[in-house]
């Protein structure tokens, strides 16, 4: 029963309507490109499995363990500070959103939405990755199940 649920969610995956997307780029490597699908709720979207694609897996599953509510990913242990600089207008959200940066220790975040950040700076071993573009809907990213 269960390898018949995991079909049916890759096969969801697979026919999911793109509905936006992250490009991240670091130094030597091919940009990647993760796109932004129905996560199951209105609310979510996933980001596919990225087979074939070096890197991507990892940078995937970066970007999905390090997003969501602010105070979870960010709780008071972690010492963030906010950049001053605005998020690059190429990075764009489907609402008025913030502009705004908080830089930690290990990567730098997006407020893309009240309460909602994404990583858009990181080290993944030698290789620092960057958000380059973004279109992005203001929902939660979600990981189907990894």
């Amino acid at each position: 029963m269960k390898l018949l649920a995991a079909f049916l969610l890759a096969c969801a995956t697979l026919s999911a309507q793109v509905q936006g997307h992250l490009r991240f780029e670091a130094p030597g490597h091919a940009p990647i490109i993760l796109d932004l699908v129905d996560g199951g709720h209105p609310a979510l979207l996933a980001i596919p499995h990225q087979r074939g694609v070096a890197d991507g897996e990892a940078v995937r599953l970066f970007v999905l363990t390090h997003t969501g509510p602010e105070g979870q990913v960010l709780p008071p242990s972690v010492e963030a500070k906010p950049v001053k600089a605005p998020a690059p207008p190429a990075w764009k959200v489907d609402h008025n959103g913030t502009r705004a940066l908080v830089k930690t220790s290990y990567a730098t975040f997006w407020r893309y939405t009240p309460g909602l950040v994404v990583p858009v700076r990181f080290k993944l071993g030698k290789d620092e990755w960057r958000l380059i573009a973004a279109d992005l809907p203001p929902k939660m990213l979600v990981s189907f199940g990894d």
